[in-house]
């Protein structure tokens, strides 16, 4: 899918890339006209091949591995006009009640979804700071603003990032970078789409989207290009929530 925004000229760099949402937002962003590095946990380089833009594997909860990761990826674009963090993890297994999240769970989902965003953020910012511009996109979630039972720990961090975004873009919007936030509701990705194939699960899930379906991930993505282009150079701060009207209901 062809999205309707220019970014001749401008380096973009997504974590989580490699797949669903991440792969789309790369995909658009190329077809934009960016140069494009994809950062994942693993098979960052060979995807990259497919889609022709460049990969490498870094675990954005790893502080060494986040600036090594950084550094390759301005080795190969020459600066980072944009960061989209988009990495994020849902849990570990199985819903579970919130109190009955172990500890190591609490901290892998802190970790990807928050921290991670947080040392991103902290390692291509020096460049965008040298220029006095620089976007910054972080991927919430409806999740950080409903509580969806059985993922506290997701809903948690996912609402710390919508309050990371605003915190940077108050903080640094006299810098020249700009920070917002996509809060994508429930999306058709490999995730939740056994759900949406079985009639019994789908017909309650899509009872609480007043428009009555999930999104794609090229509808996110076109979204988050937008946030990165020109057209909103005046967004700032924001968190677009992108749920067909789910968090408007009860």
């Amino acid at each position: 899918m062809a999205n309707t925004y220019d970014l001749s000229g401008r380096t973009v760099l997504v974590t989580g890339g490699a797949q669903g949402l991440g792969r789309a937002i790369a995909e658009q962003a190329l077809a934009s006209g960016a140069t494009v590095c994809i950062a994942d946990l693993r098979n960052s380089a060979e995807v990259g091949k497919e889609i022709g833009v460049y990969g490498v594997d870094l675990d954005v909860a790893d502080p060494a591995a986040v600036e090594a990761g950084v550094a390759a990826a301005l080795e190969h674009l020459g600066r980072i006009d944009v960061l989209v963090n988009n990495a994020g993890i849902s849990g570990v297994g199985d819903p579970k009640p919130f109190l009955g999240t172990s500890l190591e769970e609490w901290n892998a989902v802190l970790g990807v979804n928050l921290t991670g965003p947080w040392l991103m953020a902290r390692a291509v910012s020096p460049g965008m700071l040298e220029r006095q511009d620089g976007v910054i996109v972080n991927v919430a979630s409806v999740g950080g603003v409903l509580a969806l039972r059985g993922r506290g720990p997701y809903c948690v961090t996912k609402a710390g990032l919508i309050q990371m975004t605003k915190v940077l873009a108050a903080e640094y919007a006299g810098q020249g970078i700009r920070v917002n936030a996509i809060g994508p509701g429930w999306m058709d990705t490999p995730f939740i789409r056994w759900r949406l194939e079985d009639p019994e699960l789908a017909a309650p899930m899509l009872a609480k989207i007043p428009l009555g379906r999930v999104c794609t991930p090229d509808e996110i993505a076109e979204m988050v290009l937008f946030l990165a282009s020109p057209g909103a150079a005046y967004l700032n701060g924001m968190n677009l929530l992108a749920d067909g009207a789910m968090s408007t209901t009860i």
